[in-house]
């Protein structure tokens, strides 16, 4: 199975998934391709990837959950095809925030990208209250670990801006605490976010600067600063599968599809749609064609990419898959 090259048509595959798991996966894969059921098909297997022969384009994933070592499958990476599929709770997700904060800590041990200076922003939002429901603007904070949120605006109306903005109306009732309740879903994820990687402090440019100011005087001034704001977060969280506030970016619907497969010397592997693919799901995706996100993610130092398909994490030592599989930069 793993020297894998196979031809066939889409016709021929559906036949055989009648009675192979494999097979049943192949035509999963395949069947979202604009091909005609006679079209001839030659599949190959390259490194830890199924793909098309004549394109190179990659459809299955291989991975070893084991660590195994050997002839076979030395060049097929660790890793577990659908970490949502084995984690404990969809509503807590121990498992994944344990990843999370593990790329984190990793980083924290031995990369010099965890460094950042002594800056601090104007004002963050303080999400550590005893009551999960109560959030506070701080201003002046002394120097605190803080995430920082890259995101799409979405295009909110006057309305949905004067709600969730802070404004000169509402911003002394913002440093007396308002409500997670009052925010947009993109951003009650960013606190949950926070929260569950242990930190108290979250920056969100709708938030910590005045909206809707005659003048704008406190947008002139805090534009100036975005550069210090994130290259001294202490992570910046990129909701990259979210079109606008309202969106939230932490719930995806289980696409997973998996095989166990086994090689000749016994070893198990598994094979899965889940395929990776940073350029799609990040370079390309909707959120780095805004202007203002290519200055957040060159000036972060770590950043977590929540993508519709996958998280990724990324700092200066590569970029690490929610699958546990890594690509270096």
């Amino acid at each position: 199975m793993l020297s894998f090259e196979r031809s066939f048509s889409l016709r021929e595959l559906r036949v055989r998934a009648k009675n192979c798991d494999l097979c049943n996966l192949l035509h999963f894969a395949l069947s979202s391709l604009d091909m005609k059921d006679e079209t001839p098909i030659q599949v190959r297997r390259r490194r830890s990837a199924l793909e098309l022969a004549d394109s190179g384009q990659r459809i299955l994933h291989l991975c070893s959950a084991s660590g195994l070592s050997g002839d076979y499958i030395q060049d097929v990476q660790n890793g577990i095809p659908d970490l949502f599929a084995i984690m404990n709770s969809m509503t807590d997700w121990p498992l994944y925030f344990e990843l999370l904060s593990q790329w984190l800590a990793e980083c924290n041990q031995g990369h010099e990208c965890h460094q950042r200076t002594m800056f601090c922003p104007t004002r963050l939002i303080f999400v550590g209250d005893s009551d999960p429901n109560k959030l506070r603007l701080v201003e002046r904070a002394s120097r605190v670990d803080y995430l920082a949120l890259s995101h799409c605006w979405g295009g909110p109306t006057t309305d949905e801006k004067k709600k969730y903005c802070t404004t000169p109306e509402n911003i002394r009732r913002r440093r007396k605490g308002f409500t997670f309740e009052d925010l947009p879903k993109t951003f009650q994820d960013a606190v949950q976010v926070t929260r569950k990687l242990g930190k108290n402090f979250l920056w969100i440019d709708s938030l910590c600067i005045i909206q809707e100011e005659e003048g704008k005087s406190d947008w002139k001034r805090e534009s100036k600063l975005m550069e210090r704001v994130f290259s001294s977060a202490y992570c910046t969280i990129a909701a990259t599968s979210a079109a606008g506030w309202k969106e939230g970016f932490l719930e995806r619907k289980p696409t997973i599809q998996s095989v166990q497969v086994q090689d000749v010397s016994g070893n198990r592997l598994y094979v899965c749609n889940n395929v990776d693919n940073f350029n799609d799901d990040v370079e390309d995706g909707n959120l780095n064609k805004r202007g203002w996100v290519l200055q957040e993610r060159v000036l972060s130092r770590r950043i977590i990419h929540f993508t519709k398909k996958h998280t990724y994490w990324e700092c200066g030592k590569g970029v690490r898959c929610e699958n546990f599989t890594r690509m270096v930069t």
